[in-house]
């Protein structure tokens, strides 16, 4: 197989990666944007080493792109890159790593759908990629190709993305959640298409709407019919996005 000494494990949507105890990578399955990051776009059924990568230390996948963490303190990022989930401030995939620009001190790092987070040593948290559903927890809804701070989280210690949601452990054991909530996945209890604004203890909420798709897209919207609205749709396309929670900034996870 070509895999030995392997230490951890991630997995996208086709594709898998593994970090070996030499601090190298090696990935396979599906590679049409170079998320194998072997320097090529060929599928691989056997594990290819990631092209110059040494001394990661963590790895993780999003659906069609990869980024590791190394031992010098900077983050590698390969893939696609059509929302900026490679943090490079540029809009080409890449087949083999390249640097994420503007991190400091990052301790660890994941993955969404087409977004990517690395927690600070700070106890801050930033984010870059798609934001249509406010995955990168900015305030806004528009995709971020460079890293941007989560707004008011300073305390956290770990941090986790879903598929267009991302979620974070504070140092006091509570948790924050922010973007996409259409099946409750930020553990809200709240329901309606909403963005966050203010301290993300209270429940001060105010109604927004979100852009469908890419946030750069600036075609023309219209709101479909309910109370509270029951989804948005870009005219001309059948691109919809249900009203059940889209925050842009953090929220509290709540539990009885």
């Amino acid at each position: 197989s070509g895999l030995a000494g392997a230490t951890a494990i991630t997995a996208g949507s086709d594709h898998t990666c593994a970090l070996l105890a030499n601090g190298t990578t090696r990935c396979w399955g599906k590679n049409t944007y170079g998320q194998l990051g072997n320097s090529t776009n060929t599928d691989s059924n056997v594990p290819v080493v990631v092209t110059g990568l040494t001394g990661a230390t963590t790895i993780t996948a999003g659906t069609n792109h990869t980024c590791a963490l190394l031992a010098t303190g900077t983050t590698k990022c390969w893939g696609n890159e059509t929302y900026g989930q490679l943090g490079t401030g540029s809009a080409p995939d890449s087949n083999s790593p390249v640097a994420v620009n503007g991190l400091t001190n990052p301790i660890g790092i994941s993955a969404g759908n087409a977004h990517t987070c690395a927690l600070l040593a700070s106890g801050t948290i930033e984010c870059w990629g798609y934001n249509g559903a406010g995955g990168v927890g900015n305030g806004t809804f528009i995709d971020s190709v460079l890293p941007a701070f989560v707004t008011g989280l300073t305390s956290a210690i770990a941090v986790t993305s879903g598929g267009d949601h991302t979620c974070a452990l504070l140092a006091n054991g509570t948790a924050r959640c922010w973007g996409a909530n259409a099946l409750g996945a930020l553990g809200t209890g709240q329901g309606s298409t909403v963005a966050f604004h203010g301290d993300s203890a209270r429940k001060d909420f105010e109604r927004v709407e979100p852009p469908c798709g890419a946030g750069r897209d600036r075609r023309r919207r219209r709101r479909l019919g309910g109370t509270p609205p029951r989804g948005w749709e870009r005219l001309g396309n059948a691109c919809r996005v249900p009203a059940k929670a889209l925050f842009n900034q953090p929220v509290e996870a709540r539990w009885n």
